[in-house]
C-alpha cells in the first residue's frame, strides 16, 4: 500500500511543477534526435548527441551530479550513497518522423485538448522528465530511500541498444532498474528479436524502382514503385485502382508511371497486425498485372506469399510460445539495389523458439524462391524470475494509484529492461485516459512510432507519480 501523505506531498509538487515539466519535455523534443552518421564525440549523431547533452543539462541544473560518457552514448547522474542503487532509465534518441503528420509537424510539439503532440513525447523523452522529476522529488520531499539513484539517459535505444550494452560493460550493475518506457504496469519479459534483408538475387526486368519506409520498426506505411513508359500497364493499373484511395498513379517526365500505394503504419514489435504493410499492397496489384513481365510478376509474388500473413504462416515459420503468443514478422524498409528488390525484415518471438532453427528455417524459405538472406541482429529473449518480488510490487503501486487491477505481461518490444539485473519496463502515461480519449486520431496515428505521436499529460502526470511510488517500494524490498 502506497502512503498517502506521501502520494499528497508528490501531488501537490506535480501540481506545482506540471507546466515546468510539460515545457522541459517539449524542449528535448524539438530536437529531432534521429541516428545520424557517427561524428567525434557524437557515435550515433550529432542531434542524437545534442538530445543526449540536453537531458544531462536538464540532470544538471536540478543539482544532480553528471558524468557523460558520450563515445559510449550515454549519460549518468545520481543522487545519494546507499549502498544499493536504483536506476531510471530514459532514451534521448527517437524513431525518423515518417509522414502525414496531421496536428503539427513531427519536431514542432503542440498541446491540443490536454495532447502532447510530437515525435518523442511518448517513446521516451517523457522517460527522461518522469525520471528526473522522480528523483528530484525523492530529494526535496525528502522521501525515505536509502538506495543510491541512478538516472540513465541513452542515445541508442532505437538503432541497436550499443548505448546500454556499454553500460552493462563499464558500469556497476544497478540492484533494480525502472525504464519508463512501456505499458503499466510492467513487463515480465521480451520477446527475441531477429532482424535482416533479404534480396533477389533476379533483377527486375521492367520494374525500375521499388523502395518505401522510414525505419525498421515500423510496419511500411507507404511504397513508390517506379514502371516502364507502357501504355497497356498504365491501363490496366488505371482500371485496377479506379475508386481506391490506397494508390495513386502518376505519368512522370520523361514518361515513366510512379505507383504510391498507401498502407498503414504500426509498431513492428508491438502491433504489426494493426499495420497495412504498403509493400504487400502494391505487390499484391503488380502480380496481377498482365501488361507486366512475368519474372517481375514472380518477384511480387514472393512478396504476397511470406509477408501477407504477419504470423510467418506463408514462410512456414509460425510458431506459438506459451508465454510470448506469436512470432511476428514486419517489413519495415524497402529498396532496389543494383535492379534487385531488398526488403528488411523484423522477427518477434517467444523464448522457447530456437534461434538457429529459425533461421534455417528462413533461409530455405527465400532460398527456394531464390532470395539471399543477410542477419543484421539476433537478441535473445529474456524473462523475469518467477520468484521476483518486484512486479507484485510495481502492480501494487499501479493498483493503488489508479484503481484498476493491471496484470504484468510479457512483450513483444525491446527496452533496456533487457540488458540489466532485475529490469522492468513501465509505462509514462496512465492508460486509463484512453478510455475516454481526448482527441481520436484517426488509423496510424496518434501512438508510437507514428505521425501524430501523443502523450496525454494528465495521464503522463500520474506516470511520473507511479514511478515515484515505485521507486519507494522497491527501495524498501531492498532494505527490507
Amino acid at each position: 500500500m502506497i502512503n498517502r501523505i506521501y502520494d499528497e506531498k508528490i501531488n501537490t509538487w506535480l501540481e506545482k511543477h506540471r507546466d515546468w515539466c510539460v515545457a522541459q519535455l517539449m524542449d528535448l523534443m524539438r530536437i529531432p534526435s534521429v541516428r545520424g552518421e557517427a561524428a567525434p564525440g557524437a557515435p550515433f549523431g550529432v542531434e542524437c548527441q545534442r538530445a543526449l547533452d540536453a537531458s544531462a543539462r536538464l540532470f544538471e541544473d536540478l543539482g544532480f551530479p553528471t558524468r557523460m560518457e558520450a563515445e559510449r552514448g550515454y549519460a549518468l547522474s545520481f543522487w545519494g550513497e546507499g549502498d544499493k542503487t536504483i536506476a531510471l532509465m530514459g532514451h534521448a534518441d527517437v524513431v525518423p518522423a515518417g509522414d502525414d503528420w496531421i496536428h503539427t509537424q513531427s519536431f514542432e510539439p503542440v498541446i491540443k485538448d490536454g495532447m502532447l503532440i510530437g515525435r518523442g513525447g511518448a517513446d521516451d523523452k517523457s522517460g527522461i522528465i518522469a525520471s528526473a522529476c522522480a528523483m528530484a522529488m525523492i530529494r526535496d520531499l525528502q522521501l525515505p530511500v536509502r538506495s543510491r539513484l541512478l538516472a540513465f539517459t541513452g542515445a541508442n535505444e532505437e538503432t541497436g541498444m550499443a548505448d546500454v550494452q556499454s553500460f552493462v560493460a563499464n558500469e556497476p550493475l544497478p540492484d533494480v532498474s525502472l525504464i519508463p518506457d512501456g505499458d503499466f504496469p510492467c513487463s515480465l519479459g521480451e520477446k527475441s528479436k531477429l532482424g535482416l534483408w533479404v534480396q533477389c538475387t533476379t533483377p527486375f526486368t521492367a520494374i525500375r524502382d521499388f523502395r518505401g519506409g522510414v525505419s525498421s520498426t515500423v510496419v511500411l506505411g507507404a511504397v513508390d514503385v517506379v514502371l516502364p513508359a507502357d501504355n497497356a500497364l498504365e491501363q490496366e493499373l488505371r482500371t485496377k485502382i479506379a475508386g481506391n484511395d490506397k494508390f495513386a498513379l502518376t505519368v512522370q517526365d520523361g514518361g515513366t508511371l510512379l505507383l504510391q500505394s498507401f498502407g498503414l503504419p504500426a509498431h513492428a514489435a508491438m502491433n504489426p497486425y494493426d499495420g497495412t504493410n504498403a509493400a504487400v499492397l502494391a505487390a499484391e496489384l503488380l502480380r496481377g498485372c498482365t501488361a507486366l513481365s512475368e519474372s517481375d510478376r514472380s518477384i511480387m509474388s514472393t512478396v504476397c506469399d511470406y509477408l501477407s500473413d504477419v504470423y510467418g504462416t506463408g514462410a512456414g515459420i509460425a510458431h506459438d510460445d506459451p508465454r510470448f503468443g506469436r512470432l511476428t514478422i514486419a517489413n519495415g524498409l524497402v529498396e532496389t539495389a543494383d535492379g534487385c528488390l531488398r526488403l528488411n525484415l523484423d522477427l518477434r518471438y517467444g523464448t522457447e523458439q530456437n534461434s538457429e532453427e529459425l533461421k534455417a528455417k528462413l533461409e530455405k524459405a527465400w532460398s527456394d524462391r531464390g532470395w539471399n538472406m543477410e542477419i543484421i541482429t539476433c537478441r535473445e529473449g529474456c524473462h523475469t524470475d518467477d520468484d521476483s518480488p518486484f512486479p507484485e510490487i510495481i502492480c501494487s503501486v499501479c493498483r493503488d494509484v489508479t484503481g484498476t487491477d493491471l496484470s504484468a505481461f510479457y512483450m513483444a518490444g525491446g527496452t533496456y529492461a533487457h540488458y540489466v539485473k532485475n529490469g522492468f519496463s513501465i509505462g509514462v502515461c496512465d492508460e486509463t485516459v484512453k478510455r475516454n480519449p481526448k482527441i481520436v486520431f484517426p488509423d496510424g496515428h496518434g501512438s508510437v512510432h507514428q505521425s501524430d505521436e501523443a502523450l496525454d499529460i494528465d495521464g503522463f502526470m500520474t506516470a511520473i507519480r507511479i514511478l515515484t511510488h515505485t521507486v519507494l517500494q522497491c527501495d524498501e524490498k531492498l532494505h527490507a
